[in-house]
């Protein structure tokens, strides 16, 4: 006959181990999906004069949080970052490619080497309610 406490402790242990297992999917899936939506992508339906997009940039300026397109009304207190080049152009900043500007501090002078899709062309809605002009794909970053 089984001893009815080790069973209760082993019954725990597995519910235990299978809610940890959903946890870790739910978790996954959901950072899976938000960087997808967030993630520029070319619209194919977009008409453009340039057929080189995307292409590839190389743009000094000051790491900044994005200005809205809608400047009126109530505001966030949300912050994407992304690029104030020094000809005042604002672009958004795909990092999904690098980590390093985790630990900038906003108006630092940096310059970014990546591959730019300009706003037109993004079909994702996330960028769309910056007053940016493309977003950067960011393979290197270097502090200036």
């Amino acid at each position: 006959m089984k001893n009815p406490a080790k069973v209760k402790a082993r019954n725990q242990l597995i519910f235990s181990l299978l809610l940890l297992a959903v946890a870790v999917t739910g978790y996954l899936a959901t950072k899976s999906y938000t960087e997808q939506l967030t993630r520029p992508q070319p619209n194919p339906d977009a008409v453009h004069d340039d057929p080189a997009i995307p292409k590839p940039v190389t743009v000094e300026g000051r790491y900044v949080c994005l200005p809205h397109k809608d400047a009126d009304g109530p505001q966030t207190l949300e912050c994407a970052f992304g690029l104030r080049a020094d000809d005042g152009k604002h672009y958004g900043l795909d990092l999904s490619a690098t980590n390093q500007l985790n630990d900038a501090p906003t108006e630092s002078r940096v310059m970014v080497v990546g591959t730019v899709v300009p706003v037109e062309a993004l079909s994702a809605d996330f960028w769309q309610r910056y007053d940016i002009v493309g977003v950067i794909g960011v393979s290197r970053v270097e502090k200036l």
